[in-house]
């Protein structure tokens, strides 16, 4: 029945079914790594962080098992690389993190809200989609291969940047010696520390939400690295991110005759499909734009914010915070880390200004 049909179409339509199931799924939980910073720096609430660390145990413990049964193999992702790199990861992800809060929300959040009419999330997508594309291949790459790549320090053959990786590198063990004992340690720590909260326990919502999200990280990882892995027209192996994928879907309606569809493509439109359908189902749906000059002004510094500091940082809060940290690549964690704490610093900067202190 499919024989005819392209391996990146029949990837890209699994693509959009995870997208959907994504921006349905965000909208209705409202997953979002900004207000998770939020509510934990400022009021102290900590569901909405639980539910991301939860969802990172489940991505985590599913990709394993993925790798561990020969399903996918994620050696020539870009987060198994054989060199680590600092600089990009931790710079792009501060970069990242302001703009964020900037924005009010990340480039997933942004094609949440365009899903429901709202043109400042379209406008943010859109942007966070130029900016990205002139970083990677634009006069914008410039300072990002002559400062930030050359730092980067190759590792010894067969090592990789993860956690298990350079702990057994350190202890000159096999690279994949610790790859069991580690991944379900992390898995066990972070699904421990969610769960002996009480309120997060017996919130079925954010429970719901953080396990359908981590799963959709796997979903990802086997529909490009294992559907996609076609013997004459291999696809690349990835799973959920965002600005790549805004660069890619804008390129890709440029130049749409003589381009190809990709899983990043059809994930975001249907991630916009997705959230639209919550939002329909919510009455949510309507057309907003900006209330006066300074907020739009503060939406394209954010925005551009994030497409140039996700691509240094080589993910956005996605692509790094669960897909990239789903392989336990130590990148992964500078960079989430790096845009936690950006997030942070960009709305201590919204709130109390350009001071150290909340008090000055």
């Amino acid at each position: 029945m499919f024989e005819d049909v392209p391996i990146q179409s029949i990837v890209a339509s699994i693509g959009a079914i995870i997208g959907l199931i994504f921006g349905y799924i965000g909208r209705i939980t409202r997953f979002c790594t900004l207000s998770a910073v939020e509510t934990a720096v400022y009021g102290e609430h900590w569901v909405q962080m639980r539910m991301w660390v939860f969802a990172i145990a489940v991505a985590i413990l599913g990709t394993f098992l993925l790798v561990q049964y020969d399903l996918v193999d994620l050696s020539n992702t870009v987060h198994m690389l054989p060199r680590v790199a600092i600089l990009g990861p931790i710079l792009g992800g501060l970069i990242f993190g302001v703009g964020m809060a900037a924005v009010g929300t990340c480039g997933f959040g942004s094609a949440l809200r365009a899903g429901s009419g709202d043109l400042r999330g379209l406008m943010t997508v859109g942007i966070i989609a130029i900016v990205g594309y002139m970083t990677i291949r634009g006069f914008l790459a410039i300072p990002r291969q002559t400062l930030i790549e050359p730092l980067s320090f190759s590792l010894p053959a067969g090592a990789t940047a993860t956690v298990h990786g350079l702990l057994a590198l350190a202890f000159d063990l096999e690279p994949d010696a610790l790859a069991m004992p580690v991944s379900l340690l992390m898995t066990a720590a972070l699904a421990i520390w969610c769960l002996k909260d009480t309120e997060f326990r017996t919130n079925r919502r954010a429970l719901f939400g953080s396990v359908m999200v981590g799963l959709l990280v796997v979903a990802g990882w086997f529909a490009t690295g294992y559907i996609g892995a076609d013997e004459f027209e291999p696809q690349p192996t990835e799973s959920l991110s965002f600005v790549a994928a805004a660069s890619s879907t804008l390129i890709y309606f440029m130049t749409f005759t003589g381009a190809t569809i990709s899983f990043g493509v059809g994930m975001l439109l249907g991630v916009f499909g997705g959230s639209f359908l919550a939002a329909r189902q919510k009455n949510e749906v309507r057309l907003e734009g900006f209330d006066e000059p300074r907020e739009m002004r503060r939406h394209i510094a954010g925005a551009i914010l994030m497409g140039f500091g996700g691509v240094l940082s080589m993910g956005c809060s996605i692509g790094q915070g669960l897909t990239g940290v789903s392989t336990l690549a130590v990148p992964s964690f500078l960079a989430l880390f790096s845009m936690w704490l950006g997030a942070a610093l960009g709305l201590h900067i919204l709130i109390h200004g350009w001071t150290l202190s909340a008090r000055a």
